[in-house]
């Protein structure tokens, strides 16, 4: 093994990105295989395989999942299998008996708080992360994620706030609960506030859109009030005033707060998108380009390096101050399209705005698959740049040093070094 692949595999991390349930979440969903197959789901599901599987037990899946497991192992997603039976020390072939042991052994380290938390501990060190920066499930609370396992860190989910069901939810719940408002648009600027309130309190370090899931990230202009209000009063399911306003709103506070905003970009995982709707278009990163003029003080955090639109992507974090580049989940899309974007980003980009890892799962199994993987490429591609002159070998394992910990420390604030 060569020097800098060496370096980069030992190289302590800040995690950008996931979705991390907390150990007490893992123990209410007493967490076996199935349930971290998020993204095995995906490709299995592409395959031909009924979905979902994620939640249900080894009973309701093993027959499905052998059948089509042989079709995706040749994935980027696929290969992540084999590394999580590699965790729990098991090396022999995937079938029915392994399955079951394994999943018998995942389920171990869910029966319990402190066996739950022991195997967190365990992950953490491994991989050698420092922090991880998560958005919670529950739509952003996530202000007593910190106390509970300090590594994790708070990412508060801003895109129901945008959505017509979230609306008809306040005001069912105003209905039902006499002191809580919600029928009045004002009264929903108000809750949102109060929202972002408990958040900024609570800790958070970012916020964090997957419109492109449900929508364009093409917002247009902010809008006015009593076009949102109109909007807002009509009932009807398509708000585009209402979701620009509230965006807008939501940027201003987090531009004065002094907060990064985290934007899906590029490719959609299917068991989360409005499949029959969605077009790939309302991936384009291309907005931004006029957002991160309009609000300057804000950081724009792109994920996933906008796949299939790099080319664009990297064109708009090479020129404008406040936009950065994210390496999140897309090593497990592909390898080769991750080393071909991280090649562009350290000739087009200046290094101390890329962010090269998040693993954008909910199980610390899958983060130390996919941070395996994207250890792999950065290993990879900086032994390339050594080996074509571009770097020296200190220069690569300086730019291993940045992307995997310096750079996402000093873009979401998390203080001195330890």
């Amino acid at each position: 093994m060569n020097p800098v692949m060496e370096h980069v595999l030992r190289a302590q991390t800040v995690d950008g990105h996931e979705h991390l349930l907390l150990p007490s979440e893992r123990v209410r969903e007493n967490t076996g295989f199935f349930e971290i197959s998020h993204y095995i789901e995906a490709d299995l599901y592409s395959a031909g395989a009924e979905i979902p599987l994620a939640g249900k037990h080894l009973e309701g899946n093993i027959d499905l999942f052998l059948a089509h497991y042989p079709h995706i192992k040749n994935t980027a997603c696929g290969k992540t299998v084999p590394m999580i039976f590699e965790l729990y020390g098991m090396d022999g072939g995937v079938n029915e008996k392994t399955l079951r042991v394994l999943d018998g052994k995942i389920r171990e380290n869910s029966q319990s708080l402190e066996r739950a938390t022991a195997w967190y501990d365990e992950i953490f060190k491994k991989c050698g992360v420092a922090a991880a920066l998560s958005v919670h499930s529950g739509w952003g609370n996530l202000c007593g994620s910190s106390r509970e396992y300090p590594a994790i860190r708070p990412v508060a989910y801003l895109d129901f706030l945008l959505r017509r069901f979230q609306v008809e939810w306040l005001r069912r719940q105003c209905g039902s609960l006499p002191n809580l408002c919600g029928a009045r648009f004002q009264d929903y600027l108000d809750y949102t506030e109060n929202f972002l309130t408990r958040q900024f309190e609570g800790g958070v370090l970012a916020g964090k859109f997957g419109t492109p899931y449900w929508r364009s990230l093409d917002f247009g202009p902010p809008g006015g009030s009593a076009e949102a209000e109109a909007e807002y009063n009509s009932g009807e399911e398509a708000m585009p005033y209402f979701e620009s306003f509230i965006f807008h709103y939501l940027l201003r506070r987090f531009e004065a707060q002094g907060l990064p905003v985290q934007f899906h970009t590029g490719h959609v995982t299917p068991a989360a998108a409005d499949m029959p709707r969605y077009q790939l278009q309302w991936s384009d990163p291309s907005p931004f380009g006029r957002l991160a003029y309009q609000y300057p003080g804000l950081k724009f955090v792109l994920l996933h390096t906008g796949f299939p639109f790099q080319e664009e992507y990297f064109s708009l974090v090479k020129n404008i101050p406040n936009i950065y580049a994210d390496f999140s989940w897309i090593p497990i899309i592909s390898p080769m399209r991750a080393k071909l974007a991280l090649h562009m980003a350290l000739e087009m980009v200046p290094c101390n705005k890329i962010i090269g890892f998040g693993g954008d799962a909910y199980h610390v199994e899958a983060l130390y698959a996919h941070l395996r993987a994207a250890k792999a490429v950065i290993g990879e591609v900086l032994s390339e740049k050594v080996r074509d002159g571009w770097f020296t070998e200190a220069e690569a394992k300086e730019s291993a040093d940045k992307i995997l910990y310096e750079n996402p420390r000093e873009i979401y604030g998390l203080g001195a070094a330890n």
